[in-house]
């Protein structure tokens, strides 16, 4: 313990007064500490432990996909109540099983008519998920029996949004869907199952489908029940001989294609990590090549090769116990940041960012890697080198500066390598984004208000001709509002592309068929959008009263599907509106009235595209809901937000908002994927850079010291000072384009891993290339500069005499 001790203030001594290269470490390791640790706490948190609930990494879903596409359903998640019975007493893989059945669920707070989101869910489901309420009691079999009291339990975050948090509300009877409802539980803050605010009892055989959710047996993996529920498939589901069942995770299904980008941020970190490991090992093992003489001499003087270790490892852990506190502290302003910009909409709910013990003993254990990681360099070459030859050598001269050259210059060009595959990850994200925030739209989206409604459904809206009535009367109401210069409904909020799209017959041509997407629309949607006729006209007031079936439809639609035959005039008919089930016009053609201008649209995830599309009545179908008013303004749209909900109530009181703003927020919301994507890679690669940058310039600058001797004598045989330049700034340069070539080479794979979130540039986009190539050389330029000036500026006679 006295030896240890010996050894730690002997390295808080060396580590004191060296501070060129301590300083750096410190610096590098917390860099690399604290993103680490940003980033495991982000997946520790998401990935591997975002639920409160028992045994949740055994929790899963399961989809029935029909492969004979009968009835016209491909797949489906969701099973009958005479399924969902034979299922859970069939199946051999689960522990348990529950359902439920998410819904709108609607009531009156003395203000409005407010809509909630809610789910029907089987008696067993709070004893499944193994949490307990935070007030009141849960639902029990009792709850579904017939005759029972109408009860349900409420979230935490509704429970304080909307009543404060107040205690006493529990036993209030509310007015739910026309059905008076007691409030008998309020669930904790993480008990966000279903993304519900309120749940309700359902018996397991009532009417209405359901979705499944199970827990698998200990020791049961997801092949074995894709093979038993495939085996129950079969034998419920004889229309669906030909099916395939696929099951994952609960996280599965919350993350979807997200999950990519948190392997991306692993791989990007543990990069990141490298970078600094290898930034600190070249300046530990310049500082043991340096310290040659000294070790040497306690060596002759007693001193073991294991004793050497341990103090060089101690000096190593002091680094990395600093930067581990350090790091510490950025991450925990770190996961509040990450917590800040990752999409809400993209992770669960239960899901908690911030720092806890297991993030904490992550950090700990990624100190002590790095310790080994950063000392064992150093710490090889104390154990290997000659006693006798270190004694005669001069630490400062250029053979103890090359004896260990080519592994200090192969950590060099691994840092820059890692710093490319970096920079050309985040670099095509930011280069995506620009890209897909420049798209150019034919309205200013910060100028078009929107407002979501939706209608209850078991009173008067249920008739299908009450919808075009309430849209009668209220548009005239919002086009009248100080501000509004038109307005009009719409079934899906532009850009949005509706995300199904349908088959169309062209009459006169029935052997063929085409696909289109098709919005459902008042004779105002092309003001407000600013969309012109190119041939023919638009909807007009007579269309809608009428519920004509014309439709206008745009030109990627007409050039597909009539090439260069005129459009307007021709009929094409619809087959989703062929389906039994739905309110719409059945085995009817739409006379193509006009065409309009292509406009971007976002049908997938965040990526415009143009597509075939039409527009037809809103009032030929009533199915739709929820629907959009959308309106074209003057001024501030929210400043008109609240005057448009009382001219909506004062029209009907029942009729709910389920979110409003502009269309320019609702686009924000839709960036926050990419722009997540493109601030973490790229906030990474910029750390890489600066770590780079720092790397090369710390150990150019040990280099030259220990070449100083040696810069001296070429001086005094007459070498000038633009050839000393030259000669030090080849060696960094030479190391920059080594890495740079293996860099690119690596580049390519991630880009290519990245390009499913790539929109609008490829992932082999030359310019990206051109700009990191050019980036990482201005940055190593910059570095190699100062201490090459230096060199070159040096007194010959200073230097002869420099030891």
């Amino acid at each position: 313990m006295e030896n240890f001790i010996s050894d730690v203030r002997s390295a808080i001594r060396t580590l004191a007064k060296d501070h060129r290269s301590t300083l750096p470490s410190i610096f590098a390791l917390t860099l690399g500490i604290s993103a680490a640790t940003v980033v495991f706490g982000v997946v520790y948190n998401v990935l591997l432990n975002p639920f409160p609930y028992r045994a949740s990494h055994r929790l899963v879903t399961f989809t029935v996909e029909n492969l004979t596409k009968s009835q016209g359903i491909t797949h489906r998640d969701w099973v009958g109540p005479q399924e969902f019975l034979a299922l859970r007493d069939q199946n051999h893989v689960f522990e348990d099983i529950v359902g439920y059945d998410p819904g709108s669920f609607f009531y009156d707070d003395g203000k409005g008519t407010r809509q909630l989101e809610g789910s029907y869910v089987t008696p067993n489901t709070f004893e499944f998920y193994g949490v307990p309420p935070l007030l009141g009691r849960g639902l029990t079999s009792g709850d579904a029996e017939p005759g029972a009291a109408p009860v349900f339990l409420m979230s935490y975050g509704l429970w304080q949004r909307e009543f404060g948090g107040d205690p006493k509300i529990l036993g209030t009877s509310f007015l739910m869907n026309d059905e008076p409802r007691v409030l008998v539980g309020v669930m904790p803050k993480r008990f966000n199952i279903y993304n519900s605010d309120v749940w309700l009892s359902r018996s397991s055989a009532a009417t209405g489908v359901l979705t499944v959710v199970g827990r698998l047996k200990s020791g049961t993996d997801i092949r074995s029940a894709s093979a038993d529920l495939l085996v129950i498939s079969h034998r419920l589901l004889p229309n669906e001989s030909k099916c395939t069942v696929s099951v994952r995770t609960l996280i599965e299904g919350k993350l979807g294609d997200f999950r990519k980008m948190f392997h991306a941020l692993l791989a990007a970190v543990f990069m990141l990590l490298l970078i600094a490991c290898g930034n600190v090992a070249n300046l530990l093992l310049a500082r043991a090549t340096a310290r040659s003489k000294e070790i040497s001499i306690r060596t002759a003087l007693g001193a073991t090769r294991g004793r050497l270790l341990r103090q060089l490892l101690v000096e190593s852990f002091l680094l990395s116990l600093v930067g581990c506190v350090a790091g510490c502290g950025f991450a925990y302003f770190g996961l509040k940041g990450m917590a800040a910009i990752i999409p809400p909409n993209n992770i669960p709910r239960e899901a908690v960012l911030g720092l806890n013990p297991v993030v904490l003993f992550f950090a700990l254990g990624v100190a002590l890697i790095t310790t080994v990681a950063c000392g064992i360099a150093p710490a090889y070459h104390a154990m290997s080198f000659n006693v006798q030859q270190g004694l005669a050598d001069n630490p400062k001269s250029s053979t103890g500066s090359y004896r260990h050259g080519k592994f200090r210059a192969g950590l060099i060009i691994a840092e820059v390598a890692l710093s490319i595959v970096l920079l050309i990850g985040g670099t095509l994200m930011m280069r995506s984004f620009l890209v897909l925030k420049g798209i150019d739209l034919p309205f200013n989206p910060a100028n078009i208000l929107y407002i979501k409604l939706s209608f209850p459904k078991k009173i008067y809206y249920a008739q299908p001709d009450r919808k075009p009535d309430f849209f009668r009367k209220v548009l005239p109401r919002i086009q009248e509002l100080p501000g509004v210069i038109s307005a009009a409904e719409t079934w899906k909020l532009p850009p949005n592309a509706w995300a199904q799209s349908s088959d169309i017959a062209v009459f006169g041509d029935p052997d063929r068929t085409w696909q289109t997407q098709f919005e459902l629309c008042t004779e105002g949607y092309f003001r407000t959008l600013g969309l012109p006729a190119v041939k023919g006209r638009l909807l007009t007031e007579s269309d809608l009263g009428s519920a004509g079936a014309v439709a206008v439809i745009n030109e990627t639609f007409s050039r597909q599907v009539f090439g260069g035959q005129e459009a307007v005039g021709r009929k094409i008919k619809f087959q989703v509106f062929d389906r039994t089930f739905l309110d719409a016009p059945h085995n009817t053609y739409f006379e193509i009235v006009g065409v309009v201008p292509d406009f971007w649209r976002r049908p997938e995830g965040t990526k415009y595209t143009i597509l075939p599309e039409a527009f037809v009545p809103a009032s030929v179908v009533g199915f739709a809901n929820p629907l959009y008013i959308i309106a074209k303004t003057a001024t501030d749209p929210h400043l008109l937000l609240k005057e448009a909900y009382q001219e909506i109530w004062a029209v009907d009181p029942r009729v709910t908002f389920t979110a409003s703003g502009s269309i320019k927020d609702f686009l924000k919301d839709e960036d926050r994927v990419p722009q997540f994507d493109t601030i973490t890679l790229s906030s990474f690669a910029g750390i890489g850079l600066l770590l780079v940058g720092i790397g090369i310039f710390s150990v150019m600058t040990y280099d030259v010291s220990l070449q100083t001797n040696e810069i001296g004598i070429r001086m005094a045989l007459g070498a000038r000072q633009g050839a000393i330049l030259r000669m030090v700034l080849h060696k960094g340069l030479s190391l920059i384009t080594l890495g740079a070539i293996v860099g690119l080479c690596l580049g390519f794979g991630l880009a290519r891993y990245l390009a499913s979130q790539l929109w609008g540039i490829s992932a082999g986009d030359p310019w990206t290339v051109v700009a990191v190539v050019l980036l990482i050389f201005a940055a190593g330029t910059g570095a190699c500069f100062l201490p090459a000036w230096r060199a070159a500026h040096l007194d010959p006679l200073i230097a002869l005499h420099y030891q």
